[in-house]
């Protein structure tokens, strides 16, 4: 184990002896705020349930045991958008956010969607002067923000 970890940390020291940076970083970032018209196909509802019991049983021992069981599944809401370009996406969830959204929502309800793209950018001090310049951007996700009916 000694010789293991010996060996990581002079490793973890030869960029640092040799005077070597990295010089490609890539990290995930949010866009500013952007914004595309909408409609709502549907809204989503799941009361939630809640149930507890106790199971009876024989252990391998050939003892009786009790085991109390819990299930409880959180109520949930949702909504169901198709955005500008025609795709469909939904945003659910049990927590306050996503009540509040059902609540001002009703289906045919045409919205301006709120939203971030989350991006992975690679950052590359291409001409060797320590800053580290934008070398490439691809979006690998977003972040729904709010919808609101349009006016």
């Amino acid at each position: 184990m000694n010789k293991l970890l010996r060996n990581l940390v002079l490793l973890g020291t030869i960029p640092f002896i040799s005077g070597c940076e990295q010089r490609i970083q890539t990290r995930l970032e949010l866009s500013d705020l952007m914004q595309e018209n909408g409609q709502v196909v549907d809204t989503l509802y799941n009361q939630g349930y809640h149930d507890s019991k106790i199971n009876l049983g024989i252990t391998s021992n050939g003892e009786m045991s009790l085991t109390p069981t819990t299930v409880n599944v959180p109520e949930t809401w949702g909504v169901v958008f198709r955005c500008g370009h025609g795709n469909k996406f939904a945003i659910q969830g049990s927590e306050d956010k996503h009540k509040i959204l059902w609540e001002k929502l009703d289906p045919n309800t045409n919205v301006i969607i709120d939203y971030k793209e989350v991006r992975k950018n690679t950052y590359e001090d291409i001409n060797g002067d320590g800053i580290r310049d934008l070398t490439n951007s691809v979006v690998v996700d977003y972040d729904f923000i709010d919808a609101n009916p349009r006016r």
